[in-house]
């Protein structure tokens, strides 16, 4: 190989490297790399309102809600189960109401 192919190849290098550098300077810094790729709501439908640690395995309980239903939950090591429905928050979100399509019939 001659010197002008090896600096062609070294400069290629390092123009690809450097796109690369400044490609992933923009991600990081407008935030692209941050993983919120998820639809933008104006309410969380889920939300931890209270935990409390039982013993140094883990074990705790927690009360979630989920869309706007309360529910008790006993988290281990080995599992999580519903110990009791809470029934409907204190803070319950704003729900928007679904209207059918049209020309489907409504079935009850």
């Amino acid at each position: 190989m001659s010197f002008l192919e090896v600096f062609r190849a070294i400069a290629a290098l390092l123009i690809t490297i450097g796109l690369l550098a400044g490609f992933a300077y923009l991600a990081k810094r407008y935030g692209w790399l941050s993983g919120n790729f998820t639809m933008q709501h104006t309410e969380k439908r889920i939300k931890i309102i209270e935990q409390t640690f039982l013993d140094a395995k883990g074990s705790r309980l927690m009360i979630v809600a989920i869309d706007g239903e309360e529910h008790l939950l006993m988290i281990a090591p080995n599992g999580a189960k519903i110990l009791k429905d809470l029934g409907a928050s204190k803070t319950k979100p704003e729900v928007a109401a679904i209207t059918p399509l049209r020309g489907r019939s409504e079935q009850a």
